[in-house]
Parts: C-alpha cells; sequence; structure tokens
C-alpha cells in the first residue's frame, strides 16, 4: 500500500522540496515531467515502496532513466511508468537485465527492447496502456514481452488497451499470458480515428479464452473478464465462453463485465441464468444508436412549446 503522504514533485519544482524528498521514512515518490535529472535528487530510493513516474513531451523520462531508477528501488511494490520515448535506443549497453519486485506496473510505452531488459519475480498486477505505433509491430516485439511476463512467477492481473498492439500482436500476448492470470480487462479501441469503427478485438479474440477437450484455454484460472469499448465478441460467442467456462469441473470464473460499443445482436440472459443463480456475475452494456433526428431542450418540460423547426437541434 502507498503511504498516505505522497510528495509530488513536478514542473513548479524548487530547491526546498529537497527538505521533503531527504526525509528518511519516505516510502511514496510521485514524479511528474520536469526539465531535470530526478537521478540527481536526493532520495532515499531503496526505502521507496510506491513509485510513480510520469514524463510527458517537454519532459526528460526516458526508457534508460526509467530504468535506472527502478534499479535503485529494490523494495517497490506498486509502479507506474508512463514514458514519453518511442524507443529504447538510448538505454546504453551498460544497462543490464532489471530486477525488481513491484506489484502493479504501468508501462504506456513498453517497447520489446524494454521488455528485454525488465525482469520482475514478484509482479502481481501489470497495466499497459500507450498509443498505436509504439513498436508492437516489431517481430520481437511478442517474444520479448512473453518473456518479460514468464519471470512474474505470481502474475494474477492484466489490464491492457489495445490501441498499440495489431491484432496479431495482441493475439499473441493473449495466448501466452501465464497461466496464474486470474484478472484481464481489456479496454478496446480503434488504431486510428479513421477506422472508428473497428477494433482490435474479433470473436476469434474471445476463442482463445473458451476451454476445449483439447486444450484448457487461455488464462485457465481466469475468475474475472472485463471488455470496455467493444465491437466483439458477439453475443452467441459470449455465451459460448460463459458457458464452456462455468461447466467446468472446476470452474472459476466468478465475474464477467462486458461494455459493447454495438447495439444487441442476440438477447442471452435466459441462457446465463442459471450461473448467475450460482453466483456468477454478468454486466453486460450496449450502445444504441436509435437517436431521435429530432430533439428539443424543451422535451419532458409540462410548458414545453410545440417543436418546429426554429426550436429543436437536428441530427445528421
Amino acid at each position: 500500500m502507498p503511504s498516505p503522504f505522497t510528495p509530488r514533485l513536478g514542473t513548479n519544482y524548487c530547491p526546498r522540496d529537497e527538505e521533503i524528498l531527504e526525509i528518511r521514512d519516505l516510502l511514496s515518490r510521485t514524479f511528474v515531467s520536469f526539465k531535470m535529472d530526478i537521478l540527481d535528487l536526493p532520495i532515499q530510493w531503496a526505502n521507496l515502496t510506491y513509485l510513480s513516474l510520469m514524463g510527458h513531451g517537454w519532459g526528460v523520462l526516458s526508457c534508460r532513466v526509467a530504468l535506472e531508477v527502478l534499479t535503485r528501488c529494490p523494495q517497490v511494490q506498486d509502479c507506474r511508468l508512463l514514458m514519453n520515448e518511442d524507443n529504447a535506443n538510448n538505454m546504453g549497453p551498460h544497462m543490464g537485465t532489471l530486477t525488481a519486485s513491484p506489484a502493479s506496473v504501468s508501462l504506456p510505452s513498453g517497447l520489446g527492447r524494454l521488455f528485454r531488459r525488465l525482469a520482475v519475480p514478484a509482479l502481481r498486477n501489470f497495466e499497459l496502456r500507450g498509443r498505436s505505433n509504439m513498436g508492437s509491430e516489431d517481430p520481437t516485439f511478442v517474444a520479448s514481452f512473453v518473456t518479460f511476463l514468464a519471470t512474474a512467477l505470481s502474475f494474477e492481473s492484466f489490464t491492457v488497451d489495445t490501441q498499440i498492439f495489431t491484432r496479431e500482436s495482441f493475439m499473441g500476448i493473449l495466448r501466452e499470458l501465464p497461466t496464474t492470470t486470474t484478472r484481464l480487462s481489456i479496454q478496446d479501441r480503434p488504431r486510428s480515428w479513421t477506422n472508428a469503427v473497428s477494433g482490435i478485438l474479433g470473436d476469434d479474440t474471445i476463442a482463445l479464452l473458451i476451454p476445449t477437450p483439447e486444450h484448457p484455454g487461455s488464462c485457465p484460472a481466469l475468475q474475472e473478464l472485463r471488455i470496455l469499448r467493444c465491437l466483439c465478441p458477439s453475443d452467441a460467442d459470449l455465451l459460448r465462453f460463459i458457458t464452456a467456462r462455468m461447466t467446468l469441473p472446476a470452474s472459476t470464473l466468478r465475474s464477467v463485465d462486458i461494455q459493447f460499443n454495438r447495439e444487441r445482436q442476440v438477447d442471452i440472459t435466459a441462457d446465463i441464468q442459471p450461473y448467475v443463480d450460482g453466483g456468477l456475475k454478468v454486466a453486460t452494456s450496449y450502445f444504441h444508436s436509435q437517436v431521435s433526428r429530432s430533439f428539443s431542450p424543451w422535451q419532458g418540460l409540462a410548458d414545453a412549446p410545440p417543436i418546429t423547426p426554429g426550436n429543436n437541434f437536428q441530427f445528421t
């Protein structure tokens, strides 16, 4: 757990802030992008249990700096990194494998070379977010990422934004998630505004999570599945997933939360009711595109005037 006292250093940093940084029992530290070398700050790095490094376009947080900071923090339990560097080419040959013990790591711009240099045996919760074209097209990306996760012997939770992936690279990651994964949260979104109706997920994605007699499926210990802003899976495939998981001899599934960015195709409520009665939590929501093309802010008011072309809003 982070310390309740979480000092924050940002662009308004002044030398007097160093008095706070020198506190012997300081356990928590948040850095926001600022124009200085954080490695020169008088911090008791070895005492930190919570660390948040957030760089932006005007900041200085690079892969090299992030790795060097983490090597100084052996007690970190919760670590979040937001880096502004698109590649890891300047990490330098002197950086060896990083061994840390974070409980949660967010690497929004994580690339293949970065993951090859990370080893996190105590990692439990991993969050990966970023923007498109962050390197997942690199043929070594999936292998590097899978190798990185393989070092996490107690891995439990994966939260991911699919925007940085191609469909192929995301499915490659999903196939190889540690078998200890119990919570999976996916936010799907288009890779560009020009392709706003298509995300990364497809019915073949959810199929990877469906156990068969020949294969237990990805994440066999899965307890919670959450998917946001998705067009897929179809309602029929969602039913297949729930049915297959809940009819296992030792089912682990406890919660399913799907927020669709489309209309309902098939009502599966009656089909999943027996599982809900047995304790499964299921929440689904759908996007409704049936919006009136003639709307007035007066609608619903007792003294609303007649709707005319002069006092309504037209949706086109």
